[in-house]
């Protein structure tokens, strides 16, 4: 395939920076791995990794419904390198992500779209976040993409295994299978297709079915906790509603465009926490800064022959987003992470068309430099966001290093929050259990607003008062105290 010349003299080799693109993304990623701390559901997520890798069995203590397929992998992780293990498996598997986007789209795309895309693919901050952090999206992206990768290639029985893999990292990996369907159809001869299609159905269903069975026998619902209003046998409530008023509410929409920027779950009030000068500024910049990566987006949405399992893999997801907006809430921007190959695709195709508009073409060195740029700033974004959430979790070090040093390992605290056990390495009950006693000691901080969920309400506080407790630790920096129970 022939270098492309630009508009200007000379030419710029895609081909060369795509694979620099590459390095640069992958190194980015376990440097912002590193720096990262635990925290949100990946405290609970990895909390079973780890008690599956010194157990040697899954959690069955609480309703331990995901897939185990991330938890199994990450257990590996922890067992072979310890705490350190946990922080490789997503930036491994998002950087196989990367490598996997490019033997896809070099079937679709020429060397200047390709490279577009993958800065796109590569740089966008949701990419970017779930590479990083200990959630099973880079896993669930991985072997989605896989299943695509042997789709395209003919290999349908590979790519339906890949596909089954996927589902038992995530319920989500379902929602691929409509887009094998549509690649089954395009590159398929005419007496394979029912052949080829039954294989990229059955065989993930096949090979995820003995999960779903196993939560239906424990819990109930082989989705649980989802749409647990279908299964009147569903052992507690959660998601037991469908609201249709939430999908207008803007909230929603804001969340899912924040959430693909590297707002933390799409929340504005996450920004809350950031005291710096000029934010509303700031926040308009990043904005505006937004808009114009997208702009190639927006130039590159025209269907072709072709592309209709492009737009199936994001129908497909896309209803799922609505789905988990309606049954969960609003903050599901992570939904759509697997899709995003299809939105490189259409990148692609936009910078493309940027470039080779008869009037008012961009010059190319303009137009890849701003992007470049563009991708920087997101970067320095997210090196800040990580730094500064490192920072906020360091400072209670103190209190965690004070339990792992004077507590038993098998100690069991009453201590609220899904992070507060990962970052103690302690097994702990939350304050609604407080009353049948199966525990030694208690934590408490009531400034504790990276997990508010630990905080103490004044009738939890009101029944400690009826327990006999003796205080064995206090830091008036940081406001812990921690309780053990007198004799």
């Amino acid at each position: 395939m022939k270098k492309q010349k630009s508009v200007g003299k000379g030419t710029i080799d895609y081909r060369k920076l795509t694979i620099i693109l590459l390095i640069i993304a992958i190194l980015a990623r376990f440097c912002l791995a590193f720096l990262s701390t635990v925290s949100g559901d990946a405290c609970w997520h990895l909390s079973a990794a780890r008690f599956i890798a010194e157990e040697g069995r899954i959690p069955l203590d609480e309703p331990f419904w995901a897939p185990p397929l991330f938890h199994l992998i990450a257990a590996g992780f922890y067992a072979a390198f310890g705490n350190f293990g946990l922080k490789l498996v997503s930036p491994i598997f998002g950087s196989a992500c990367l490598i996997m986007e490019y033997l896809i789209l070099k079937r679709f795309l020429k060397e200047r779209a390709l490279f577009f895309a993958m800065l796109f693919f590569s740089f966008l901050p949701l990419m970017i976040d779930y590479s990083i952090l200990g959630y099973g999206e880079s896993v669930l992206t991985f072997f989605l993409l896989l299943a695509l990768y042997c789709a395209f290639e003919g290999r349908f029985l590979l790519s339906g295994v890949a596909a089954g893999l996927a589902i038992l990292t995530k319920y989500n990996g379902v929602v691929v299978i409509p887009a094998l369907i549509a690649i089954v159809w395009l590159h398929s001869k005419k007496n394979e297709r029912w052949k080829n299609a039954a294989m990229v159905c059955i065989v993930p269903m096949l090979i995820a079915s003995p999960w779903f069975l196993r939560n239906y026998l424990a819990l109930g619902n082989p989705i649980w906790p989802f749409l647990n209003f279908l299964f009147p046998a569903a052992i507690e409530e959660a998601y037991s509603q469908i609201s249709i008023l939430a999908l207008f509410s803007s909230q929603a929409w804001v969340s899912l465009y924040l959430g693909f920027f590297g707002v933390p779950d799409g929340n504005f009030r996450s920004l809350m926490f950031l005291d710096i000068p000029f934010f509303w500024f700031l926040f308009g910049a990043f904005i505006f800064a937004t808009i114009a990566f997208l702009t190639p987006l927006f130039f590159g949405l025209r269907k072709r022959k072709g592309d209709w399992a492009w737009y199936v893999l994001l129908g497909s997801f896309f209803l799922l987003f609505l789905l988990y907006v309606a049954n969960v809430g609003p903050f599901v921007s992570r939904m759509l992470m697997p899709a995003i190959i299809a939105l490189a695709v259409f990148y692609g195709r936009g910078a493309e068309r940027l470039l080779k508009r008869k009037r008012h073409a961009v010059p190319e060195h303009w137009m890849l430099a701003g992007v470049i740029l563009l991708c920087m700033g997101f970067l320095l974004a997210l090196f800040g966001k990580f730094l500064f959430a490192s920072q906020a979790w360091g400072f209670y070090q103190e209190d965690f290093n004070w339990v792992k040093g004077n507590t038993p390992k098998d100690a069991v605290f009453l201590a609220g929050g899904q992070c507060m056990g990962f970052h103690i390495e302690r097994i702990s009950v939350f304050p609604s259990e407080m009353e049948k006693g199966e525990y030694q000691y208690v934590w408490t901080n009531q400034n504790f607003n990276l997990d508010r969920r630990s905080i103490l309400t004044p009738e939890e506080l009101g029944k400690l008062d009826f327990i006999p407790l003796e205080r064995v630790y206090r830091n008036e920096k940081t406001g812990t105290a921690i309780y053990t129970k007198e004799g």
